[in-house]
């Protein structure tokens, strides 16, 4: 397994089966959430325990995915138990402009497809293993958003593309259930991440301490953001057999946006 990049702007189009993620795991972090490289060393040991795949890089391509699962699954190399982005003005000219429909393609391709197909080949590959003694063969560990559920302002692509994650791991759980394979998808909520904090800001010109500081405002649980290890650690739980009896649920990891009211 690669080391699993929980630091590096999580991912998410996949997670342990599937971008942000799956989750890989490294060591670069922010300095203001730094934790001791041996806590970082323990979750990568305790997901090789678990046989995790990473599906990592181009997961929208056919060829990436094949290469990956077929030399994890297929090849026998080792055995896998989890497989862990309308239309609208121009801000400067106020031109009406469509949203380009090859953009939203792409982000499908990426965030749903690519999913599917980590989905695909991970569950093919448990329902060849010997079950365990308690009938399990693996679990399957998704990424989505919470936008799935509650997609903002420009979010169409992207939360049509997460909404789907969620609809597809209903299904498959259902599918793969009397095989013994369990398959979760994690929301994550508001994160401090390179990739969301340095984008945005670059996006919205303003600095990465204006857009940290609106940002955690928007999160009920004690005014901020999570971090990578917050879905990192849902993660471990969900592909644990502490979460044995679990499938087909949509964790919500966001500090309680998703129950905010008003």
């Amino acid at each position: 397994m690669s080391e699993w990049q929980v630091a590096n702007g999580v991912s998410y189009s996949l997670f342990a089966v599937c971008p942000y993620l799956p989750l890989r795991v490294q060591s670069r972090r922010d300095p203001a959430d730094r934790r001791p490289p041996n806590q970082l060393a323990d979750l990568v040991g305790r997901l090789n325990q678990l046989g995790h795949v990473d599906a990592g890089g181009d997961t929208h391509t056919f060829q990436h995915v094949d290469h990956v699962f077929g030399g994890n699954i297929a090849g026998g190399a080792r055995r896998v138990r989890t497989a862990a982005k309308t239309a609208g003005r121009d801000r400067n000219t106020g031109e009406i402009k469509h949203f380009p429909l090859d953009a939203f393609n792409l982000i499908i391709q990426i965030n749903l497809v690519g999913t599917f197909r980590c989905i695909a080949k991970s569950a093919a590959g448990m329902m060849s293993l010997e079950p365990l003694e308690d009938g399990d063969r693996g679990a399957i560990v998704n990424t989505a958003s919470v936008a799935a559920q509650d997609g903002q302002i420009g979010q169409a692509a992207y939360t049509a593309s997460k909404a789907g994650i969620n609809g597809v791991t209903l299904v498959v759980a259902r599918d793969l259930a009397q095989e013994g394979i369990r398959c979760n998808t994690i929301m994550p909520g508001l994160m401090d991440t390179p990739m969301a904090i340095e984008g945005q800001a670059a996006a919205r010109n303003v600095s990465k301490a204006e857009l940290r500081a609106a940002r955690d405002k928007r999160v009920p649980l004690n005014g901020k953001m999570g971090t990578a290890w917050d879905v990192a650690h849902a993660a471990l739980f969900l592909h644990s057999d502490e979460a044995a009896f679990i499938t087909a649920v949509a964790l919500a990891v966001d500090g309680g946006q998703s129950a905010r009211s008003g």
